[in-house]
Parts: structure tokens; C-alpha cells; sequence
């Protein structure tokens, strides 16, 4: 969606999808997928690599959407958001209830901002999270660490981003589980205990990932003394490191 159709507003916006969409797809064939992130995370050339295309790409400006064949009758349809904070209101009115999202950071910043535990990079996601949560709160969403492959990045760096991640996630869960008391998901990192995972990986230490099972499943009594934030985010249902250069296996 062009910029300048995003700055006239809601009824621009629709009307200039009016014929964009196939209803039938959209009801019977079509996975939906947005991707949010500050810009230059990566979040264009995720979508490419989805997609086998591991070439070069040029900023996104406003909303990039694009179409994925996953098998002959099922097509994954891509909603890359453009980062610039002045394009979030025009974001929410693709954010609907019940979509798959993708939060991506990029896992280098949190160290070439000159400290290893980058605030403004956790305080970006937090923002990305808050925001799906107002306009679709029983999204599911994935978190995305991109650049994996940068040989700066070693297995003690990226166990300290996920305990960051980790510890954001521990904080938000009273408020979450609250919301969300009739609609517990199993695999969800925040519905679940999340204090006590860690990272996994099959590549030397890199390109980790966390996931929830039904074995790893544990009860988690919060005491008066547990630290907690205002913060409420939708379903989380993995952690991921990914880069779009090196082939890495696949989980």
C-alpha cells in the first residue's frame, strides 16, 4: 500500500483494496501473516527467504503485501509493515483478531548500541506487543531475532537476548494470563512458565529457538514478591533466530 494512500486515512486505505482481495481465498485459502518491527530490522528480506528469494531489497515504504504459495490450494499472504513510527495507526487496521504475526528485531543491535543489554531494542518489541495486543489481543505471535549469522554474535550473547526476552515475558504474565483466563494456549511462552526455558539449537549454539511443549509444561506458583509490569501482549508462541544468508536447519 502505497505512502501517500496511507496518509489519507482509513477509507482511502479500504477503498483502495476493495479489489485486492478474493473472498473465497481470504475464507477457504489463505493464511494471513503481518510483520512488524522498527524499520531496517530485516523484515523484507524475511519475507523474501520465506519465499526462496534471498536477493537484495529496497526499504519498505508504507505496506508491502505479497503472496506466498504454501500447497496447491493454501497461499500464505504477507503484510510487511514499513517501521517508521508515523505509519502505526495506519498498521492497526490490518491488525484483526486471530492472525499469525511476526515481531522482528534485528539480534545485532543489542550489541552496537554500546551496552550489551539494549533497552531500546527490548522497549521496541515491548511497543510492537503492546500495539497487537489493543487491536487483535488473541493474535499469535512469533518473535524474531534476525542476523543470526553475524560472526560477532556467539552462543553466550544470544542466550543474554533471550533472558532479556525472557524476563519481559515473566513480567507481562499476571496481566496476560489475566486477559486471557478463557483462552489459555498450551504452547503460548507467556501462558506457560516461562522462567525456567532456554534456548535450544542444532548449529554450534547459534540460530536458537524456544519453544513450549505439552511434556515441558510446568505450574508456576507467583509469589507477592515476583516483579511485574503493566505490560500485556497477545500469545507468543516461539522465540526464533534466523538469518537469511545462512541456511540453517530447519525445526
Amino acid at each position: 500500500v502505497p505512502r501517500e494512500i496511507l496518509k489519507k486515512g482509513k477509507d482511502a486505505i479500504l477503498s483502495y483494496l476493495k479489489d485486492f482481495y478474493d473472498d473465497k481465498m481470504i475464507l477457504n485459502e489463505q493464511v494471513k501473516l503481518i510483520l512488524v518491527g522498527h524499520e531496517g530490522v530485516g523484515k523484507t528480506t524475511l519475507v523474501k527467504a520465506l519465499g526462496g528469494n534471498i536477493s537484495s531489497v529496497e526499504k519498505t515504504d508504507g505496506i508491502e503485501v505479497s503472496e506466498i504459495k504454501l500447497t496447491k490450494k493454501c497461499t500464505l499472504r504477507s503484510f510487511d509493515f514499513a517501521g517508521d513510527v508515523d505509519f502505526l495507526e495506519s498498521h492497526s487496521l490490518f491488525m484483526t483478531d486471530d492472525t499469525n504475526c511476526l515481531v522482528v528485531f534485528d539480534l545485532n543491535e543489542f550489541y552496537t548500541e554500546g551496552s550489551p543489554t539494549s533497552d531500546s531494542q527490548l522497549g521496541r518489541a515491548s511497543l510492537w506487543l503492546e500495539t497487537i495486543h489493543v487491536f487483535a489481543p488473541h493474535s499469535r505471535c512469533l518473535l524474531v531475532g534476525t542476523h543470526a549469522d553475524n560472526d560477532k554474535l556467539n552462543p553466550g550473547m544470544l542466550n543474554n537476548i533471550w533472558h532479556q526476552f525472557r524476563e519481559l515475558l515473566h513480567k507481562a504474565r499476571r496481566c496476560h494470563t489475566a486477559y486471557h483466563e478463557h483462552s489459555h494456549l498450551q504452547n503460548c511462552l507467556v501462558c506457560q512458565s516461562v522462567c525456567n526455558l532456554e534456548r535450544e539449537s542444532k548449529y554450534k549454539g547459534l540460530a536458537g529457538y524456544v519453544e513450549v511443549t505439552p511434556q515441558e509444561i510446568v505450574e508456576s506458583v507467583e509469589s507477592d514478591s515476583d516483579s511485574h509490569s503493566g505490560l500485556i501482549v497477545p500469545h507468543i508462541t516461539g522465540y526464533y533466530e534466523v538469518s537469511g544468508t545462512t541456511e540453517f536447519p530447519n525445526w
